[in-house]
Formats: structure tokens, C-alpha cells, sequence
């Protein structure tokens, strides 16, 4: 065994010592080393203490986004809004109210929330797999088999049951068939949301899914989205910010 100190507590002082940090050494200064400046350690302390700035990058990676909050409220705001519509009472909501403009209101500003947040989810898809091939694969196995099923679902079987039509009849109407065959096109020519005798009775009779008509405003910003990642644009943040500011200034413009 080694040999033992004579002085235990000159030994534990000194071990103890050992955990000490180090202490930085003084900075030379015009050839000279001086000592720390009056607060500089202090400042040194404040800034470490200070969090890092959180970006909506960071935000989302850790899945605090909260973008399923914002998107029930915006959900809630376009049944309150398009209440006014639907009922054709003549009121307007108190977004509409305020004059910002027409068309603007509480129901609209929803929906342009669902649009932007569906920005950040479909640009999140492109850089996950980094192929347009399998994202553009990935958007069409989200978008056709739900549309397809609900579009005739709703025109054969919930539109025969509805109707105030004869089944003959109604099955014969060429209005059927369009709102089949033209919401499945994706072009906003082409969209149906009428069906003969379905609704009869409201205030907007024989209209049914309406909202259909953000699906060709989606499928443009899907081939949107695949062609700047096909330009480089998503791995480049000055140039992703550049083409921001290019679409703002010409959404302004218009």
C-alpha cells in the first residue's frame, strides 16, 4: 500500500481543493495581464443564464406547435361563421361587421389559418422524405381514396336517401353524375356541390360540401411545394425566404 500522509487535513483540503473549478486566467490587455473587469464575470453568468431563442423550427420538431389547438379553434370559428351564411338571414358575424373588407370574415379568417398550418405540415412531408416522387405518391394516397369514398357516398347513398326525388329519377339526373365525376377532378371549374332534391328545403337548397372547394387550392400548393423541392428552394433558407417575400409582395399586388 502507499504510503499515507502524515497530515489528513492538509489531504482532504487538498482533494477538496481539486474540485474547484479552475479558475479562468486573466486576459492579457495591451501586454499586460489584468485582472477581470468590474461585472465582466457577472455578465458572463447573466448571459449563460438567458434561454436560447425558441423558433418555430425547434417548436415543432419537439411537437409543441399546438398545432391541434389552433386548428379546433379555427374549426370552431368556420361553423360560426359560415352559420351566418348557411341560415341567409342577412346577418353578418362581427368579423364582417368591422368592414376589413369583402368576403372577410370570421369563417374566412379560419380558413386561411387551416391553410397556413397546412403549409407547415406538407413543407414538413417534402423534407421527411426528401423525393418528390414518394411525396407527391404520399399526398395522392391522402387526398383520392377519402375524396373518392366520401364523393360517392354522398351522391349514391346519402343523396338517394335524401332526396325528395324519386329514386328513378334522381339516379337519372345528370347533376348526380356531374357532382360525382366533376369533384373528383380536382379543378375548380369543375366542382359540384348541388344534388336534385337533397336539402330542398334550406335556405341554400340542394347544396351539400361545400368545402369541397379547398381541394384544388390544396393540390396546387401540393405540386407547389414538390416543385421548390425540386429547385432546391427547401434546403435553402434564403431563398425559401425570398420566394416568401416574392409571394407576399404579389399577394399584396392583387
Amino acid at each position: 500500500m502507499g504510503k499515507q500522509s502524515e497530515n489528513p487535513e492538509a489531504h482532504c483540503a487538498e482533494r477538496a481543493s481539486s474540485r474547484q473549478p479552475a479558475t479562468p486566467a486573466a486576459r492579457p490587455r495591451n501586454g499586460y495581464a489584468l485582472p477581470p473587469l468590474a461585472g465582466e464575470a457577472d455578465m458572463t453568468d447573466s448571459a449563460a443564464a438567458i434561454a436560447p431563442v425558441r423558433t418555430i423550427a425547434a417548436a415543432f420538431e419537439q411537437g409543441r406547435d399546438n398545432f391541434a389547438w389552433i386548428r379546433l379553434i379555427a374549426a370552431a370559428a368556420v361553423i360560426y361563421g359560415h352559420s351566418y351564411a348557411l341560415a341567409a338571414t342577412g346577418l353578418h358575424d362581427p368579423i364582417a361587421r368591422m368592414g376589413w373588407g369583402p368576403g372577410v370574415y370570421s369563417g374566412s379568417l379560419a380558413v386561411d389559418v387551416f391553410f397556413v398550418i397546412s403549409g407547415f405540415l406538407v413543407t414538413a412531408s417534402y423534407t421527411r422524405r426528401r423525393q418528390w416522387t414518394a411525396f407527391v405518391l404520399s399526398r395522392l394516397l391522402r387526398v383520392v381514396p377519402g375524396l373518392a369514398v366520401c364523393v360517392t357516398a354522398t351522391a349514391l347513398v346519402l343523396g338517394g336517401l335524401l332526396t325528395t326525388l324519386p329514386s328513378g329519377e334522381y339516379y337519372g339526373h345528370s347533376e348526380v353524375w356531374q357532382y360525382l365525376w366533376g369533384n373528383l377532378h380536382f379543378q375548380a371549374d369543375a366542382l359540384r356541390w348541388t344534388l336534385p332534391g337533397v336539402f330542398a328545403d334550406n335556405p341554400l337548397p340542394n347544396v351539400i360540401n361545400g368545402s369541397l372547394w379547398t381541394l384544388p387550392a390544396e393540390m396546387q400548393m401540393y405540386l407547389a411545394v414538390a416543385v421548390l423541392g425540386l429547385l432546391g428552394a427547401l434546403r435553402s433558407a434564403r431563398l425559401a425566404t425570398a420566394i416568401i417575400l416574392l409571394a407576399i409582395c404579389a399577394g399584396v399586388a392583387q
